[in-house]
Formats: structure tokens, sequence, C-alpha cells
């Protein structure tokens, strides 16, 4: 996915009555996993894709060339490449295979038959080979082996013929201090442990030092191919090839160049589709022009090869398949996957060449609603004749198509999430009306939803690709969520589910071209809804389950800066009822309306004068009583709308308060960034009448928090998980800290404030 922005959190809880509250400790939860849909925050993408029939396609996903922070790799696998359905994949994490948590980064896949796979990897200092007779047997159908010394980050390509197989494996070589993956490993017997594979003596010239991390390799779109047992080349600039391939001392020790002519071509990748065509691809410039070179003797002593230009922004991921259907002299498809948006006017395509890489037709994906394709970063066509071709995407779907050479009227599927993500989105804002509803949004567009949040039975679906920014709910018959694109989508009925919100439709054009989007709504009744932007303008509607068409233009309210002159942003908004709006800033200023239906504000005052003085959070549950905070600033008013307010005061130490609840003006809910929560059942009476903070959930940013009643509170945090609790009473809580979660620690997505008006993210001062 494109880079997330991270929502400001702002809880709209419905006021409840000033009811008794029930004694007890404040408990909650341990977390539970709801978020967990495609799209992903961090998607795992396809890196390579090997498919050797139609009853076979083995994949590698998660972070294509070197070692993150995003967890094991997956092989992702099909018996059924062509079903359609999600359930004919499975993933196996390679923490599974290698028996610790950290697992190993896989860098490509080759399955020259059904019966033999090789994948290539690392644990960021040996090089990790797995091999399997059963690719689609889960953990326990691979074996690993080991190169000491040795990671791996191109590669690899295997033949199988009678039985036996011959395979290359890129692999790391220090050329004078510079790192280049432009050595490989060879072997005949690829399944008989490290004493089988042997260091070829080739040493590349450096001019494709490709290291890790430098692209993304496929199914042929990598450095080494292997079309027969008896034939390997291997580019990276150059070029060198052996008919007898698994032997080491068979390859050249230097290598040769690609050259048409008084034309010389750099090579990034190579597809071979037999000893009688090999194709290679060098990317001049991302997102502008390509070379290609062709040779239809591969295998002579001296190749003629036939380099072209190109005006496709062609990759390294080139993937050529006889196709027998195809033009001669070649009678190849060759497929490459790009973004070409600017150029095109769709979001991404498949390249396709029927004429050995001479012309180029884009084939545009289609992207149903809610299910983003993403960029093809790998291909592979396993059916005869290419009658059946997959793409493996950076969004980790599969699309397929049966006639992808058939140029701009091929047809391929819709995106299918097979890859997991390797962490969830993270949760940006929720909104409980009541203890019968639930509904939450994350940054990648997704609508998360629950009838009974104490029970689970949460819903997750993605109703706008743009990422959604805010949420509230001021019924459960009406739900209104707003995106940083300016749009705004709403339910009348969220009970049901993702599937009956409406398409995001503008409210705010100028939020996209000034990167000022919507990220701020309250929702008193069903009859009034108020939203702000970034850049200090406020929206209304009277009648905001009628969509886009009810809300007002534009109306600029806040247009004060900061000591450096950089203007301060809206950053958070209250409405206990339709009489009374309540906003802060950046800044330090406070604005309220008495009639916010009809965009009459106060000009912005002053409240918080320390340095710190972000107001992020805000939360009004009566007009008599609100409660703002900013950095670990704490401050209370009893009567908002004359802009009278308490000093800043500190309730949670130096921790910064990510957000507030309150179930009623009797008891108040505040949680951190550090996992813990607080409470008060006398929220105005300064930093003392609260609780020492409870740790629910390690290590995690708690950004979303809800209590619609005195017996209920949810908590959301930044791995798409909910907590829920009992808020309890306050009384008896001071100095009686209780730690009630035992969930594993591990580190939450960063969030960030951004003063030029990018970004609504939220972040702790001293992060």
């Amino acid at each position: 996915m494109p880079a997330l922005v991270t929502a400001l959190v702002l809880l709209l809880v419905a006021p409840g009555a000033e009811a008794n509250v029930t004694s007890g400790p404040l408990t909650f939860s341990s977390p539970l996993l709801v978020d967990d849909a495609y799209p992903f925050a961090s998607p795992m993408p396809f890196d390579t894709l090997s498919c050797p029939a139609t009853s076979l396609c083995v994949g590698d996903a998660g972070n294509p060339g070197g070692l993150s922070d995003l967890g094991p790799d997956q092989l992702i696998a099909s018996t059924q490449p062509g079903g359609g359905a999600a359930s004919d994949w499975t993933d196996t994490s390679t923490a599974q295979i290698a028996g610790n948590a950290s697992g190993y980064v896989l860098t490509g896949v080759s399955c020259p038959v059904a019966t033999f796979c090789l994948a290539e990897g690392t644990d960021g200092a040996d090089g990790k080979l797995l091999t399997s007779t059963d690719p689609a047997g889960g953990a326990g159908a691979w074996k690993v082996t080991t190169l000491t010394g040795e990671p791996l980050f191109r590669g690899p390509a295997c033949a199988s013929s009678g039985g036996s197989s011959v395979c290359v494996a890129g692999t790391v070589i220090d050329q004078g201090g510079i790192v280049c993956a432009d050595g490989f490993y060879v072997s005949a017997d690829p399944t008989g442990g490290a004493s089988t594979w042997s260091l070829a003596p080739t040493q590349f010239n450096g001019a494709g030092c490709l290291g890790p991390g430098s692209g993304t390799g496929s199914d042929g779109g990598q450095i080494a191919s292997c079309p027969s047992t008896t034939f390997c080349i291997v580019v990276d600039g150059g070029y060198v090839k052996s008919s007898t391939p698994g032997t080491a001392s068979s390859w050249p020790t230097t290598p040769s160049t690609i050259t048409d002519g008084p034309a010389t071509m750099n090579a990034d990748g190579i597809s071979c589709t037999s000893t009688t065509f090999c194709m290679a691809v060098a990317q001049s410039s991302p997102g502008f022009s390509a070379a290609v070179a062709t040779t239809i003797d591969p295998t002579a002593a001296s190749p003629t090869w036939k380099i072209t230009d190109v005006s496709a922004p062609l990759t390294e991921l080139v993937s050529c398949y006889a196709d027998s259907g195809a033009p001669a002299p070649y009678h190849v498809i060759c497929l490459d996957g790009i973004d070409s948006s600017a150029a095109a006017g769709y979001a991404e395509t498949v390249e396709v060449s029927l004429d050995g890489g001479v012309t180029w037709v884009p084939e545009p994906l289609t992207e149903p609603r809610g299910t983003p394709t993403g960029r093809p970063t790998t291909l592979a066509c396993p059916g005869a004749a290419a009658a059946l071709c997959i793409a493996g995407t950076d969004t980790g779907a599969v699309i397929s198509s049966t006639n992808a050479g058939a140029g701009a009227s091929a047809a391929w599927t819709g995106a299918l999430p097979v890859a997991p993500g390797s962490s969830s989105i993270e949760l940006a804002a929720q909104s409980c009306p009541s203890t019968a509803l639930c509904a939450a949004i994350d940054t990648a567009g997704n609508v998360i939803s629950s009838t009974t949040p104490t029970a689970g039975g949460w819903m997750v679906g993605n109703v706008d690709p743009t990422g959604l920014a805010q949420i509230a709910c001021p019924s459960t018959t009406l739900c209104v969520a707003l995106d940083t694109g300016g749009d705004v989508t709403q339910s009348t009925d969220p009970g049901a589910g993702p599937s009956s919100w409406s398409a995001p439709a503008v409210i705010d054009p100028g939020a996209a071209a000034s990167g000022g989007g919507l990220s701020y709504l309250a929702c008193p009744s069903a009859s009034l809804c108020v939203a702000l932007d970034l850049n200090g303008n406020v929206f209304e509607s009277s009648n905001p389950g009628a969509g886009a068409g009810s809300w007002s233009a534009a109306n600029k309210i806040d247009s004060t800066v900061d000591s450096i002159s950089v203007p301060n942003q809206l950053s958070a908004l209250a409405c206990p009822t339709v009489n009374l709006c309540v906003a802060t800033d950046t800044g330090g200023n406070i604005l309220e309306s008495r009639s916010p239906a009809t965009g009459a504000w106060s000009t912005p005052e002053p409240i918080d004068g320390s340095a710190a003085n972000d107001l992020l959070d805000l939360l009004c549950p009566s007009t008599a009583l609100c409660l703002a905070a900013g950095s670990n600033d704490f401050l209370t008013s009893t009567s908002p709308g004359t802009g009278a307010w308490s000093p800043p005061a500190h309730i949670d130490g130096t921790n910064a308060l990510a957000s507030i609840a309150c179930a009623s003006t009797a008891l108040c809910v505040a949680a951190d960034f550090q996992g813990a929560v607080t409470a008060s059942t006398q929220p105005t009476s300064g930093g003392s009448s609260w609780s020492t903070p409870v740790t629910i959930d390690p290590g995690h940013q708690l950004g979303g928090l809800a209590c619609p009643s005195n017996t209920l509170c949810v908590a959301l945090d930044d791995a798409g998980r909910a907590l829920t609790g009992t808020p309890g009473s306050a009384g008896g809580w001071p100095g009686r800290a209780r730690r009630t979660s035992t969930a594993p620690t591990h580190s939450g997505l960063t969030r960030s404030t951004s003063r030029a008006g990018t970004s609504t993210a939220r972040r702790p001062p001293s992060a």
C-alpha cells in the first residue's frame, strides 16, 4: 500500500445519565484481535511466484530484498491457483519452519516441477535454502540447508529432468567494501545439504550491483534463469552461462557483455523460455524507459543479442513463457507489472509483449471497491500456451487472466488477498453510542463494528481505500465517517456491517490539493454533524444520513499561527449537544460555537500556554463538562461555552494521553501511549483525583477509547486489537495500580503529528 496516514483519535461518547457508579477495580480483558482483514497496515508483498503447472503455484511474500521488523516471511501456495477463492491458498510462516519467532526473510522461489521447489532466504547472517518435494504440504514439508556466512539476496532458478534438478542461488559478495548481490551458488543436488552447494568463480564488475532491497525479483525476473538442466544463464550487468550449471568450475570467471553493434546493456533481470530464447531487461530509470535484449541462440559461444529501447516503464520482474500461438520467430508471451497511473490513467497494469519485447501493450487491472489490486510484483503463466497467467501484487493479493496475450482487451480478475499482512491496521477511532453498538475505523479505510463488543462478533470490511480518519455514531441507526482526502461516507444501519456504508463522496474539495484533509467529526444528533479540516475550516450538515449533498461549504474559523509563523491546525472537536460545539488547535487555543448548525464560532482563545501546547484530544460528555488533553497536559472546564478552563495539570506522570472517554460526568477514563489507563469519578478535581495508571496493553499505544456506560469501556490499540473493560469506581483506585493483561509486548506503529498540514496523525511528544 502506498504510505499510511494515521488518524488523530477523537472519541465521541454519548453522554450518560448521572447514574450510581458501580464499585470495583478498573479491569480490562486481554487484547482481542478484531482488525485482521485485508488490506493491512504493512502488507506482505509478493516477491516471487513460481507456477510449474496449473496444479501448483508457490510464492514468497514479505519484505522484499532484506531484513526488517515486519516479521518472518511467508510461503504462499495453492494447488488450485486459478480457483478464485482465498481458501485455495495457504500461507506458511518461515517462523514455523525455523522453529523460532524470527524466521527467515525469503528472496525467491523456483519450482521447475510440481514435485520440487527451492526457496532462497537469509536469517541476516547465514544463507537459508529451503527445499520441498511437497511444496503445498506446510511447514513440515520443507527442509532447510544453511550456507554459513553467506546471506542470500537474489534468485533462485532451478530446472528438473528425470527426477534430478540443478539450481542457481544468488548470494552476496563484498567487492572492496561494496556489498553486491552478484555472486551465486550452484548445485546438481539441491536437497543434498550444504556440501553439495559450491560458489561459482564468476566475479561481476559491479555495474549491476543490486544489493538488498534494490528491487523486487520475480519468477524469471531474477538474475538467473534455467530453462533446462543443461543450460543456465546469470546476469548482473553482463552475463555468464553454463551447459553444466550444477558444477561451479564450469562457470566463467568473468562475464560477457550484452551488445548489439555499438549498443550495450547492463541487465537487471533475465528470463529464458527455452534454450532458444532469452530476454534480459534493464530498468533505465523508474517510471520512464527501459531496454530489452533478446537472443534466439543463448547457448552459442557468442550469442547474438538484439537490444531495443522501449517506452514502457518496465522493471526487472519481466517473465516470459512459451506460447505457440504467439507470432514467429519467438512464439513467447512476456509480461511485466508496473504502476502507470500517470501515463495511462489507471492505477496498475500488466505490460504484455508478443514480439520479443519490441512493443509492449498495457493491460489495465480492475480495482473493485475496497479491494485495491496493488502493483504486480511477480508473474507466472503455468497454463499451456499461456492459457492461465497469475500475478502476485505488492498488497499480498493474486490476480489472474486466461487471455493475457490479448493485449488491452485482456481480462484480469479482481484482487484476491492471499498473503497475510505483517501487522494489523492501527485502529484510529471509534464511537459507541450504546452497549449494543461499537463502530471503529482504521487508516486503511476499514470499518470494524460489533453489536456485542464484550462477546466479540466484530465485522471488518473496507469502505474507503483512501483511509478513514474519523467516525461518529449519534445513534445505533447512524454512523458517519471522514477520510483524509475530503470525503464523507455514512451508514443508516451500521449494525449490519461494512456492506451498509455508502461510497465516499467529497465535501471538502480543497483538502487533497492543500494536504489539509478532513480529520475531526462530531455528531451530537442525527440532525447535526460538524467536521473540521486541517486548514482551519468547519463544515456542517443538518441531515448527515443523506450524504455529501447535505454538507455546507468550507467556513474558515481558525487563522492563527504559532511563534514561528506556522499555521495552527484544528486538532480536536466535541459537540455535547446541537447547541454547543468546542474545538481545539495545535497552538493551545479553544474555540466555541453555541450555534454550530449556522457555522458561527468564537475567535481562538489561548488556554494552554505550555511549551508543548498541542491540544490533541477533546471530550465533552455534557454542556457542564469538557476535558482536553495535549502532550501530557490535562485541562477541564465546567462551562466550556464561556472559554473558562482550568490550568494545565498532569494525571499520568510524564506520559502523553492518547484518548479520553466518559461514561458520565461522574466517571471518566483516560488512556496513554504506553498501554495504560487511569480513571476518576471527580475529573475536574485535578490530578490527585485520578487513579494510578494501570497497564492493560504493554508495549502498545491505546489510541481509541469509548465508555458507553458505567459498566463498559472499549479500548483500541495500534495492532488492530480491542480490549473491553469495566470502569468500576475510582474512589478506591489512587495508589492501587493493577496489571490485568498478560498480552505479549511488541512494537506498535509510530504516530506522528504534522505541522505542515499533511498528516493528522498523533504521537507521544517524547517519541
